[in-house]
């Protein structure tokens, strides 16, 4: 747990982030009036998906049919409260900036010094791409956000209980639901699976008890995925087909390494 001295200091670290980059206009593009509009939407108790948008299925590589509405339902009370202001969701993006810089530095301290944690968690808040994002309605920040806090987590997950694990799966559904590619985090779990299977074998105490914790937080973000996507959220049209036809676009290309990079960032 942080020292009061600790804290201190990253609330502090955290004051000049809400005069950077801070304003209430913004440059029209990308998928900030989806994410806007679903936001209103669900404030409003309308379908998120709801707009004006006409999704054409012979069309694809336009924009997907509607943007994962894991964004949408944080912005959601600031658009029931504020209505229509950019300036109130870009302050929402700030918190998630000093989200970031605490859950930075709870991952970092797990494996350095108090000092270096800290420096390290305040360039990572203070990155030139986290201050220029911050200042777009865009689902990055609080997928970067989402994500450290549950690396924060889970690297200080020993002789957890499973409601702990269940918990983590919790998190992490919300943090795919967010941004589609935090799906990685599952092939990542499976991943250290296998590692470690092959580093120390099937009998051996740390592989039965990685592979309880990892198949436990998988299984839990696999049901509270199909919670979110068949019952709580769910949409007429996938957004799946924009993105099978973007790889298939980048492989023909030979560029998938770049779109992945991007998307994955």
């Amino acid at each position: 747990m942080f020292l009061k001295k600790e804290r201190v200091l990253l609330v502090l670290a955290c004051v000049p982030l809400f005069f950077l980059n801070v304003h209430d206009a913004f440059s029209f593009g990308d998928d900030w009036a989806q994410y806007m509009q679903e936001g209103l939407n669900i404030a409003q108790g309308r379908p998120f998906y709801s707009s004006l948008w006409i999704y054409n299925n012979w069309n694809t590589d336009y924009a997907p049919a509607n943007t994962p509405p894991g964004y949408p339902l944080l912005m959601a009370p600031v658009a029931y409260w504020f209505g229509f202001s950019i300036i109130h969701q870009v302050y929402l993006n700030i918190l998630f900036c000093c989200l970031i810089l605490f859950a930075g530095y709870y991952f970092f301290n797990r494996y350095l010094q108090k000092p270096a944690a800290f420096s390290l968690a305040v360039v990572l808040a203070y990155l030139p791409l986290i201050i220029d994002l911050k200042g777009h309605l865009l689902s990055d920040i609080p997928c970067t956000a989402f994500t450290l806090l549950y690396l924060a987590l889970r690297v200080r997950s020993e002789n957890r209980r499973l409601l702990f694990f269940a918990a983590l799966g919790f998190l992490l559904s919300f943090t795919v639901l967010i941004r589609t590619q935090s799906v990685i985090i599952i092939f990542s779990e499976l991943t250290m699976i296998l590692l470690t299977l092959f580093r120390y074998g099937g009998r051996s105490v740390l592989f039965r008890k990685y592979l309880h914790d990892s198949v436990s937080i998988i299984i839990s973000a696999v049901i509270f995925l199909l919670i979110w996507n068949m019952i709580i959220f769910p949409a007429p049209v996938s957004g799946l087909p924009f993105y099978i036809n973007l790889y298939r676009v980048a492989i023909e290309r030979g560029d998938v390494g770049t779109i992945l990079g991007y998307n994955v960032q």
